[in-house]
């Protein structure tokens, strides 16, 4: 994103002030998409592989084929994985591809708290 030229054409004023508006479903996404409009590169999925749980290659079966070749092709080397609306590993047991999540977690400073949360998660699931 070339930050640069967006502070150029909006001030921070400008995007609060657009922020208030009502109509937005994703805040940030959306207003990012109204303000970038007409200046963006399309990148190829690898760049977002959406991990919303274990059946997510099964939600994009509903593409059109092109698409969803795509985005099976992008898992095999996915460059970024977004674990999207709380789906990441330590909170579900079920998430696809945790095996990047919990490489990556094993890196920073929330590494036992995030172990922390996955034992519990496991251990209320025993409990039913």
């Amino acid at each position: 994103m070339n930050l640069k030229a967006l502070r150029k054409d909006f001030s921070t004023q400008s995007l609060l002030d657009l922020a208030r508006h009502d109509y937005w479903v994703y805040y940030d996404q959306d207003i990012l998409n109204k303000v970038c409009l007409g200046c963006i590169k399309l990148l190829d999925v690898s760049w977002n592989c959406l991990i919303h749980s274990s059946f997510s290659i099964n939600l994009t079966r509903c593409a059109p084929r092109d698409v969803f070749l795509s985005y099976v092709e992008a898992r095999k080397q996915p460059k970024i994985i977004h674990y999207t609306s709380g789906s990441a590993p330590c909170r579900n047991l079920d998430r696809d591809l945790p095996e990047y999540f919990w490489k990556y977690a094993r890196q920073s400073v929330w590494y036992e708290e995030l172990v922390g949360r996955y034992v519990e998660l496991k251990e209320s699931v025993k409990k039913g």
